[in-house]
């Protein structure tokens, strides 16, 4: 037997059964009830396992009267990686550790309230990660140039990988998908004409995050919905209408002999992988940096942000990228860089510089010449006397 192995059953020798029962009946919880992801799930069974380890035989409902804090041991924690060794958590990586410890407890003192009368709700409350600090670095996001040398690369049906690959692009950045919604897409979920997408995760099998549904819009913009139409129509040419449920939008392509045909066999279960490794092939086309699909995504949501002049759009665009608050949209996917920042603010003031009000307009719309000179005689006599 290994080594690591041995380690790992003396580890868990010191970690408390009903300790190691509660943390399982809440991950439990949260797959059943919150409707958690199976890899969100595992997310959460890693960061409590820090939790079980620092409890050792103590239970949870006695943890305030562990000597040595919590948030004390999560930043004394090491690991090694390569040649490097002893190196501490990352700071957003203990974070997420004490928030899914406190979540945990929160959740004992409600669902075993007995259990746990005695550990005091201000302990809890008192698990407080550490603060991270955004530092201001470069937002990297695909650009509307960008997606439009992608689009521009020419037609080429010979090469159907190529032509798959070209039109997920233009797709993702006009609808914002996440890679793995994307690729589990299948054809029926794609309404070009009302320009809908339905991330439903039961009806279609869409893979989004945290099982939400929504039906979300493409972005009308020509040159790519004209690439998306193009394969679209290709597909639903090649594949039987009562496959269109479960025929994916971004299929395996099979190749024998350097030709190329859609494949017609259940696609395996690294189609996120693959898209990465695709899209490298197409920027290398255009001879760009490579950048990630999910770059797509926030390409799409800088698109939008930029173009939104109401707080009404804002909301439908962050509503459209399927976030719970357009707080979400703007710390995380709409980061503006300082030259895009410039742009947007030097427009708002060319707007109340050069561009007068409605009413304004008319009424000087309104006047002949004689009343026109007239008045700007008089607005010369007032901006003279001020």
């Amino acid at each position: 037997m290994g080594l690591l192995l041995i380690a790992e059953i003396e580890l868990d020798k010191l970690i408390n059964r009903r300790n190691y029962l509660l943390v399982r009946e809440f991950l439990k919880y949260l797959f059943d009830i919150k409707k958690l992801k199976e890899d969100t799930i595992k997310k959460y069974k890693s960061n409590l396992r820090n939790l079980l380890i620092w409890a050792s035989n103590t239970p949870l409902n006695r943890a305030h009267t562990i000597k040595q804090s919590f948030t004390s041991y999560v930043d004394q924690i090491s690991y090694t990686r390569g040649n490097i060794r002893n190196k501490s958590l990352e700071l957003q990586t203990q974070k997420k550790i004490i928030l899914a410890s406190r979540m945990f407890f929160r959740w004992a003192k409600e669902y075993h309230e007995k259990g746990f009368s005695c550990l005091p709700s201000y302990w809890i409350n008192d698990l407080i990660p550490p603060k991270v600090i955004a530092y201001n670095t470069i937002h990297k996001f695909v650009t509307i140039d960008e997606i439009l040398q992608i689009a521009s690369l020419p037609t080429d049906w010979d090469n159907l990988a190529f032509m798959c690959d070209r039109a997920a692009a233009c797709l993702l950045f006009l609808s914002g998908m996440r890679g793995g919604a994307f690729t589990s897409l299948p054809l029926a979920a794609i309404n070009l004409h009302k320009m809908e997408v339905y991330q439903w995760p039961i009806e279609f099998q869409v893979r989004t995050k945290n099982n939400k549904k929504e039906t979300t819009i493409l972005f009308m913009i020509p040159e790519l919905l004209k690439i998306v139409t193009e394969w679209d129509h290709f597909l639903r040419f090649q594949v039987p209408e009562e496959q269109w449920l479960t025929f994916l939008w971004y299929p395996p392509i099979q190749s024998n002999w350097g030709e190329m045909k859609l494949s017609f066999n259940i696609p395996g279960g690294n189609r996120r992988q693959t898209l990465s490794k695709r899209f490298r092939l197409l920027y290398q086309r255009v001879n760009l940096e490579y950048k990630s699909p999910h770059k797509f995504r926030h390409g799409h949501a800088v698109y939008g942000v930029e173009r939104c002049n109401t707080m009404a759009e804002y909301q439908a665009l962050s509503r459209n990228l399927m976030h719970d608050s357009i707080r979400t949209t703007d710390e995380i996917y709409a980061g503006i860089g300082l030259r895009e920042r410039k742009n947007l603010i030097s427009k708002l003031t060319e707007k109340l510089l050069d561009q007068p009000s409605d009413q304004l307009s008319s009424f000087l719309n309104n006047l002949n010449k004689e009343d026109l000179l007239r008045t700007i005689s008089v607005a010369v006599k007032k901006l003279s006397v001020n």
